[in-house]
């Protein structure tokens, strides 16, 4: 873990919440606005990953940076941090 990890959970977090109050003020319930919020969020940080390794590897063939085993520890970090942050939002609004 780095201090990377962590600022994109917060960022991501940030994401979901402007999102969400989007979804909020559209007439979506807590639940529903705070996981589209936080599918958007997470699908940045995962689009964002497969790009890095797609880079790193030359861009060829086009999945490269899909294929996980490529994926570097700090990779797994960026993704997963912002992930379990909003993964948590979203069940703490479904528990309230």
């Amino acid at each position: 873990m780095n201090l990377s990890n962590f600022a994109h959970a917060i960022l991501a977090l940030i994401c979901q919440s402007v999102i969400a109050l989007a979804a909020l003020s559209l007439g979506f319930d807590a639940v529903s606005a705070y996981t589209i919020g936080g599918a958007l969020a997470v699908g940045f940080y995962w689009g964002r990953e497969v790009a890095q390794v797609e880079r790193k590897a030359g861009g060829s063939p086009w999945w490269i940076g899909f294929d996980f085993r490529k994926w570097s520890a700090d990779n797994w970090g960026d993704f997963l941090t912002p992930l379990a942050a909003c993964a948590f939002l979203a069940t703490f609004f479904a528990h309230i």
